[in-house]
Formats: structure tokens, C-alpha cells, sequence
């Protein structure tokens, strides 16, 4: 197994990329345009010849707008035949010009984009906790899914939760077993009836991962740590940096209660949120990071971790698979990424009125 050190703090990287904000490509909300009006957008992504497919899972559906955001048509429907959706979760690239709808039902609906018909990929069972997720697809066929649980039942106090990576081949059967990692803790108090009740931990970050051309990446998000693997089990590197973020104080906190108490409608939502902040636990000290994206040529791109509403902008920093810092790119810090491809970047903002809408913005290179 390969160690990638990196020398120093790579945020400070010199910026690699530039957004072209003059020439993005937008499909807002427009209530002349009832196709723009989303529900909830889980997903986004530009296909090979520019039409943009949105999964808005409100609308139990996929739309495919054309490259100036005209609607082309409208893919599936709430249900459990074929082509409908239970509960939609996630939008992946699928082979031979499909696309696929995950569904946390344990299933993958792939959709014809061109033509009809749709096919049904069904997970393999897990454990009691139920089936994997699917979290992407690899260039050369199979999916990357992910199995949550935690060992046992929930008791009062800390519970680790543990996550399996699993390849799921083409045809939905069983491959490799891939890395196993403790990603989380949850604390827990009982209600008095028996129940568990989840206390929340203010300024906390999962663990970024994400689904390389043929394997996947995996960071901490509490310290500068990242995993590649392979899609056949191999552990191909670690890549690390000496990044020390800072501690939480107690102004932090109250910054973040004001943040939040801004946004209560009522005076029971005021005093509902003192009371959950009251009791929450905290992180020791920030996340490095809160979200991992790859392009085609599997670069990682990770976000850093940004928690004030006051931040205009958020850095990326892009590096190789193999540990080599390419630079940061400066982003939006309300846009929310989902598709990363040679020359844009795809995802979703929200408005005044808090209305989703899609946005893609070109991107070039700075040296």
C-alpha cells in the first residue's frame, strides 16, 4: 500500500480553475414554465450530447430539458411497476445510454433517454438493516453501493455506525466486498418508552466518498485522510496532509444559534431549537471537509467545510487520485454540486423565494 504525504496545508493551493459565471446555462424557476417549478432535485446530470436529465424526486420523475433548458419529455412516475419510483434517491450514469433512478426500496430503475422501456436492477439483501445504496456507477460497468449499520440495536449513549462498501455488477448480482469503516457515531437517549431518541452533534461532517473511473475514493472529514481503492478490493493509496482545522468555541456556538434561530417561523420553533441546542453535543474541533465529487478523469474535488450562511463563496480543492495537488477552484458556497464534467460544473441553487433551480457553470483552467 502506497503513502501519498502531501507537504503542507493544501487549501492554500494556488486556485487551478475559474468558474465562467457570465455563461452559465440556468433553468430557474418560472411559474409560466410549470416544468421548472421542482419539488426536491436529487440529482442532476449532463449527458453526452448536452440535454441535462433532473431527478425531482416531489414530481416522482426524471426530466430531460434540452442544452438552451426547453423540457424534452418526462421519465417515470410514483409506484412500483416498471419505470415508477417508491422512493427515488439518487440519479446515476448507467450503460448502453441509460440512465439509473436509485430507490431506496433496494432497487435501480434504468431508464431508456432515447426510446422507452426501462429495466429493474434489484439489490442484494443486506443484513436486517436492509439493502445497499447505490452511490455511482464505473466507467467500465457495476455499480459502487454502500451498506450503513450499526452493530446492534441503538442503546442509550455513543453508537458507532459502521459503513461496507459492495461492487454490484451489471446485472445486480453480488461482487467484491470492498473497505469497511466506523464513519460516524450517533448519541442516543431513551424517550422513557423504550425508544431511542438521536441527540444532534453541532458542526458535523460525514466522511466524503466517492466512485473513481474503476474504484472509489474515501476521506475523513475529521482530519486530511483519504483512501483509494480499487473496484476488485485492492487498497491502491492513502493520501494525507498535516491539516489541523480549528477548535469550536463556545462563540461559534452562539453564532450558529443565531444563524438558526434567524431562520425560526415561530416562537415554538425558537424554543424548540434552544432546547436541541442546549442538549447537543459538539465537535472538538471543525471538519477539513463536507462534501467529495470526481470528474471523469477521476480527479477528487473536495469541498471545504463551510457552516456560516454569510459566506458568499466556498473553496474546492482538486488533486489526483494519486495525492498530486492540482489547485483550488472558488465556488459558489449555496451551490449544491452533483455533476462534474471536463468543462462545467452541473448542480442546483436556490432563489429568493428558496426555489430550487438548475445551474451549469463552464469552468477553465488558470495554468
Amino acid at each position: 500500500m502506497e503513502i501519498a504525504e502531501i507537504a503542507g496545508d493544501p487549501w492554500s493551493a494556488p486556485p487551478w480553475a475559474s468558474l465562467d459565471t457570465a455563461n452559465a446555462t440556468r433553468i430557474e424557476p418560472d411559474e409560466s414554465r410549470p416544468e421548472t417549478l421542482f419539488g426536491r432535485v436529487r440529482g442532476t446530470l449532463r449527458l453526452a450530447d448536452g440535454r441535462i436529465a433532473v431527478l425531482d424526486v416531489g414530481r416522482y420523475a426524471v426530466q430531460i430539458f434540452a442544452p438552451d433548458g426547453t423540457l424534452i419529455r418526462s421519465i417515470g412516475r410514483q409506484g412500483q411497476g416498471p419505470g415508477e419510483f417508491e422512493a427515488p434517491w439518487r440519479l446515476v450514469r448507467a450503460p448502453a445510454d441509460s440512465l439509473g433512478v436509485v430507490d431506496i426500496s433496494g432497487r435501480i430503475e434504468l431508464l431508456a433517454i432515447t426510446g422507452e422501456g426501462s429495466r429493474r436492477i434489484t439489490m442484494p439483501r443486506g443484513s436486517e438493516t436492509g439493502s445497499p445504496q447505490v452511490l455511482g456507477s464505473f466507467a467500465g460497468g457495476g455499480y459502487l453501493a454502500i451498506l450503513n449499520e450499526f452493530p446492534g440495536k441503538p442503546r442509550p449513549g455513543v453508537n458507532p455506525l459502521f459503513s461496507t462498501l459492495h461492487v454490484v455488477t451489471a446485472d445486480g448480482a453480488s461482487g467484491p466486498t470492498l473497505g469497511r469503516y466506523k464513519s460516524a457515531q450517533f448519541t442516543f437517549r431513551d424517550r422513557g418508552d423504550g425508544q431511542m431518541r438521536e441527540i444532534p452533534t453541532l458542526f458535523w461532517a460525514e466522511p466524503g466518498m466517492a466512485v473513481l473511473p474503476a474504484g472509489y475514493v474515501w476521506c475523513l472529514a475529521t482530519n486530511f485522510e483519504c483512501q483509494i481503492w480499487s473496484n476488485t478490493a485492492v487498497h491502491l493509496r492513502t493520501i494525507c496532509a498535516p491539516v489541523v482545522t480549528a477548535a469550536v468555541t463556545e462563540a461559534d456556538v452562539g453564532e450558529l444559534k443565531q444563524i438558526q434561530l434567524a431562520k425560526a417561523a415561530t416562537a415554538r420553533d425558537s424554543a424548540q431549537l434552544e432546547a436541541s441546542m442546549l442538549e447537543a453535543n459538539r465537535m472538538e474541533r471543525f471538519p477539513v471537509l463536507s462534501l467529495i465529487r470526481t470528474d471523469p478523469r477521476g480527479r477528487i474535488w473536495m469541498r471545504a467545510y463551510s457552516w456560516r450562511d454569510a459566506d458568499r463563496t466556498v473553496n474546492w480543492l482538486v488533486l489526483e487520485p494519486t495525492g498530486h495537488v492540482l489547485g483550488t477552484v472558488t465556488m459558489p458556497t449555496h451551490l449544491q454540486v452533483f455533476d462534474i464534467g471536463h468543462d462545467y460544473i452541473l448542480g442546483v441553487e436556490r432563489d429568493a423565494d428558496d426555489a430550487e433551480g438548475i445551474v451549469m457553470y463552464p469552468y477553465r483552467l488558470d495554468r
